[in-house]
């Protein structure tokens, strides 16, 4: 194990952290695992895309200075990464048309549930479509997106995820 990849700021008065423009809350990985899985297992995947998405964008209006729409994606990705969730890569990004590749190794969740029978990194999903959205939205056009998990390492073993990004209604 190394040192801490992010820059963690703690206030000495609300003890609140804050990770670049926006507070955090450190909690234990299992916990968010155990209660993403009780959340979708109680039919709450829509919720749950929906408040991704709103945080990715949310995350990435707050970091806009990092950059044009892929630099501050890129940044999210990164941030992502050094936050425990999996090491995430961009692969393929058409911005204005609202299409992206992404792969996730060694993801949080899949880690998690190994042996799965249907992808596990659900939680992903609604990120990936906020902060493709933001890359659109800087790019000129702001198509409303759809993420859609197309490798699960949970489920064919190994250590990759795999994720594609299209335009909401077509078929990713």
């Amino acid at each position: 194990m190394s040192e801490l990849p992010l820059a963690v700021r703690v206030d000495p008065d609300t003890g609140e952290w804050r990770a670049g423009a926006l507070p955090m809350i450190l909690v234990p990985r299992h916990f968010v695992v155990n209660l993403t899985r009780a959340f979708l297992d109680l039919g709450g995947e829509a919720a749950l895309r929906e408040a991704g998405r709103r945080s990715a964008l949310e995350w990435c209006r707050a970091e806009a200075a990092a950059g044009d729409g892929e630099a501050v994606l890129r940044h999210y990705l990164d941030s992502l990464s050094r936050r425990g969730w999996g090491r995430f890569r961009l692969q393929r990004l058409a911005a204005a048309a609202g299409e992206a590749e992404v792969e996730v190794q060694h993801s949080a969740f899949a880690r998690a549930a190994g042996g799965a029978e249907a992808p596990v990194c659900g939680m992903f999903l609604g990120w990936l479509e906020g902060a493709v959205g933001y890359a659109g939205e800087e790019a000129g056009e702001a198509p409303r997106v759809a993420a859609a998990e197309t490798r699960c390492a949970a489920v064919d073993g190994g250590h990759l995820c795999r994720f594609r990004v299209t335009p909401a209604g077509a078929k990713p």
